[in-house]
């Protein structure tokens, strides 16, 4: 009894150092710090490797400010650019990424990042907003600020929600510093077995959600106070890149459009501030080679993060609004 137990035992570790080792090469997630007062609510640990292989294919490293970027100085005017795990890009391979290649075209020399990529998983223009401050303290030296988004549709209360008062001990290494041992050795733990962090994520998602109301867009009104203040708040220039959803119909393929787009259009017109549309691009790029910007060889078309083509259309929208250098 006592023999068979123990075979038990050995068969379950063999199974999980088997998975483990799998997902070091197909699905291995850094782990998030999270914090408050921050550029972003959390970062990755800084120096960490990622592999996404769940949705399209790609390898990145984290920085030591905990983002994934190069490396690399900054350059002395650089584009800062913010947003979601669209602009994370985490599902294609580094390089292929709207940063990556805006950075290739803007860089005066390889030694410093002209464009820097600052991003969090369901990092949205509300949390943008509300970081603010703590995003231009951390990044004063930034000409030009990108903000992506995927809608223009958020609730006044997202929208209105008060800023963070900006924290320097919540910065990349003097988190780790901030770290206890015990802390430090559960992180490093994680990172040793992904397989801890997808079935932490496998049983999370298998939890039943509350259902929740679709909630209703922030008035016209809302929008061009929130604009008008994010004007105030970043010296250099704005540009906002909307990219919105598509959908694959039997007649080919529609960019779905929000009724709050041309308020909000007009209200970053009013502010100042340059709202680059990919809509067009987007369906240029079906028409002329079939091309979608979203969905992978291993997930449903038209759906999903940005994949290669999308992350191309995204960088060569914005692009020609910075040619003239690192901000123009």
């Amino acid at each position: 009894m006592v023999r068979q137990g123990l075979q038990w035992i050995a068969a379950a570790l063999v199974a999980v150092l088997l998975c483990n080792g799998l997902l070091w090469l197909y699905h291995d997630p850094a782990v998030w710090m999270a914090r408050e007062g921050g550029a972003t609510d959390a970062i990755w640990h800084p120096g960490a490797r990622l592999v996404m292989g769940t949705e399209g294919r790609g390898i990145h490293r984290v920085d030591s400010r905990g983002y994934l970027n190069p490396e690399k100085p900054l350059a002395e005017d650089f584009v800062l650019a913010v947003g979601s795990s669209f602009t994370q890009g985490k599902e294609v391979p580094a390089g292929q990424r709207f940063t990556d290649l805006m950075n290739d075209a803007l860089a005066e020399s390889g030694d410093a990042l002209a464009v820097y990529n600052v991003s969090q998983d369901g990092f949205y223009l509300p949390d943008i907003l509300r970081c603010l401050p703590a995003l231009v303290a951390e990044f004063p030296g930034a000409k030009t600020l990108v903000i992506e988004t995927g809608t223009t549709a958020f609730s006044a209360e997202a929208l209105a929600a008060p800023q963070d008062i900006p924290n320097p001990a919540a910065r990349g290494p003097a988190l780790l510093e901030l770290l206890s041992p015990g802390a430090r050795f559960w992180l490093r733990a994680k990172e040793a077995l992904p397989v801890l962090t997808v079935a932490k994520a496998q049983l999370t998602a298998m939890a039943d959600a509350p259902a929740s109301e679709a909630p209703v867009p922030a008035g016209e009104e809302t929008v061009t106070v929130v604009l008008a203040r994010l004007r105030q708040q970043f010296p250099g220039e704005i540009l906002i890149l909307y990219h919105p959803s598509v959908e694959i119909t039997r007649s080919g393929m529609a960019v779905i459009e929000e009724e709050t787009t041309p308020a909000f259009r007009a209200a970053c017109e009013d502010a100042g501030i340059l709202f680059v549309d990919t809509s067009e691009a987007f369906l240029a790029a079906y028409s002329e080679a079939f091309l979608v910007p979203y969905g992978f060889f291993n997930t449903t078309l038209g759906s999903g993060h940005l994949n290669a083509h999308g992350h191309r259309l995204c960088a060569e929208a914005l692009l020609p609004h910075l040619k003239g250098g690192a901000g123009g």
